[in-house]
């Protein structure tokens, strides 16, 4: 085979192989217009579960946007994602705000359950503001590589005695994800390239450095 075509069909293999690592995107989100426990839109070859509420939190009606009543320190919202292949994390990112004249907890943590595990805690946690509308994005999701069976709960650290109220906001279309203007809460990450497509490019590159050893 002439040279060219052998660099060409190695640049070719890389830039498939290497594009994918490169370029972070959606796995699972939420659009929280309006009821409770909302179906997931789903990336490709992922199975969303449902955002739900639990610990004793309940619905607060929230119209246009995902409320949640009666929070105390035992309450989450749980979501997250199977999928018939691997991802590498990056990014949980949403809109929260509590609601006027009702407390609300301020100090928020992630709990992630791999596999079918126990939870345990994403450290370090946030703690933000919520007597207004705050955006949030946990970042320390990027621990979690090579994933494929994911349960998140996002849980406050502290909560006001009586119990307090919170909401995941109705953001404006396209401001998470372009690509999907709807959603208001969306888990990012990389696909993990199979195992298959490195060897592939290990072998053209074995290929190329043959061929230049003929010449």
């Amino acid at each position: 085979m002439p040279r060219l075509s052998w660099i060409a069909l190695s640049i070719c293999f890389a830039t498939s192989f290497f594009s994918n690592e490169s370029l972070a995107g959606l796995v699972v989100g939420y659009d929280v217009l309006g009821g409770s426990e909302l179906s997931a839109v789903n990336g490709s070859n992922v199975t969303g579960v449902n955002l739900t509420r639990g610990g004793g939190a309940t619905d607060a009606g929230g119209g246009s946007d995902f409320a949640t009543a009666n929070w105390t320190t035992s309450s989450y919202l749980q979501f997250g994602f199977t999928s018939t292949v691997a991802y590498d994390l990056t990014n949980v990112r949403f809109s929260i705000s509590g609601d006027a004249g009702v407390p609300a907890p301020n100090n928020f943590k992630l709990q992630v359950a791999v596999n079918g595990g126990a939870f345990s805690d994403l450290a370090p946690s946030l703690v933000f503001d919520v007597s207004s509308n705050s955006d949030v994005a946990f970042t320390n999701v990027s621990s979690l590589t090579n994933v494929d069976d994911v349960l998140f709960r996002l849980v406050s650290e502290t909560a006001p005695v009586s119990g307090g109220e919170i909401r995941l906001f109705d953001v404006p279309e396209g401001s998470l994800d372009p690509a999907n203007p709807t959603l208001d809460f969306i888990v990012e990450g990389v696909a993990v390239p199979e195992p298959s497509s490195g060897l592939l490019l290990v072998a053209f590159g074995a290929g190329l450095s043959w061929h230049r050893r003929r010449d």
